[in-house]
């Protein structure tokens, strides 16, 4: 049974945050599991995806936060 994830966007959120998800994505596609024979190959494997990512994957992350109060 696969793991539901929950992400929680604030309306003021910062770039800090697209670079977590980034890492997120790269942790999930390529390091989780990975077998790499050295720091060179692991060097190259994320210069790849990075690369591949960028020209293939690439969209902008949209907020969804409505601007509705939180209640108490």
């Amino acid at each position: 049974m696969k793991k539901k994830s929950r992400t929680v966007f604030c309306s003021n959120y910062s770039w800090l945050n697209h670079i977590e998800i980034g890492f997120a994505i790269l942790t999930r596609r390529r390091l989780r599991r990975g077998r790499f024979a050295s720091t060179k190959a692991l060097k190259q494997r994320l210069l790849d995806f990075i690369a591949f990512f960028n020209h293939t994957l690439t969209k902008l992350f949209r907020e969804t936060y409505i601007g509705k109060p939180l209640m108490a």
